[in-house]
C-alpha cells in the first residue's frame, strides 16, 4: 500500500487537522526520512 492509501485508511479520508473532505493531500512532516506515513498526514488545502 502507498504513503495515502495508509493515510486516508487511517483518517477515514478526511483532513486530520481539521476534519475536511475536500482537497485532500500528503503532507509530509519535516525532518521526512523516507516520507513513509508515520511521517505525513492527510491534510486538506486550507490546513497545508
Amino acid at each position: 500500500m502507498n504513503t495515502e492509501t495508509i493515510l486516508r485508511s487511517r483518517s477515514d479520508s478526511r483532513c486530520e487537522l481539521c476534519g475536511a473532505t475536500d482537497e485532500l493531500g500528503v503532507y509530509e512532516v519535516p525532518p521526512v526520512s523516507d516520507a513513509s506515513a508515520e511521517q505525513c498526514v492527510l491534510v486538506c488545502e486550507t490546513c497545508r
